[in-house]
């Protein structure tokens, strides 16, 4: 029978979690700076394929809000998986050094 302490583990999960919104509030401020930032050019203002004529609903859709996302998107991964989920990553290098294997990341 395995014994968890309930402690540690809200503890640890809180912890996380924390970590894990934090990480997304930041994701939010990048997403709008590089939106920002690249509306003031006329060349990310077009919308893509052209979909804004056609369904109201993508006409305020354009390149600088994809590529705000698409920015928010890869710095909230890599922050993740290098601060949030740190305690997991070391705990998969220990155990791929038992196996005499490799991790990814």
């Amino acid at each position: 029978m395995v014994k968890i302490e309930i402690g540690n583990f809200v503890r640890r999960h809180a912890k996380r979690g924390l970590k894990f919104a934090i990480v997304g509030a930041f994701g939010v401020i990048i997403n709008g700076l590089v939106f920002s930032t690249l509306s003031d050019f006329d060349i990310f203002n077009i919308s893509p394929f052209g979909l804004g004529s056609y369904i109201h609903y993508f006409e305020n859709i354009t390149w600088a809000w994809g590529i705000g996302i698409l920015a928010a998107f890869v710095f909230d991964y890599f922050i993740n998986t290098f601060w949030t989920y740190r305690d997991a990553m070391k705990k998969l290098e220990k155990s791929d050094e038992k196996r005499n294997t490799r991790a990814i990341f």
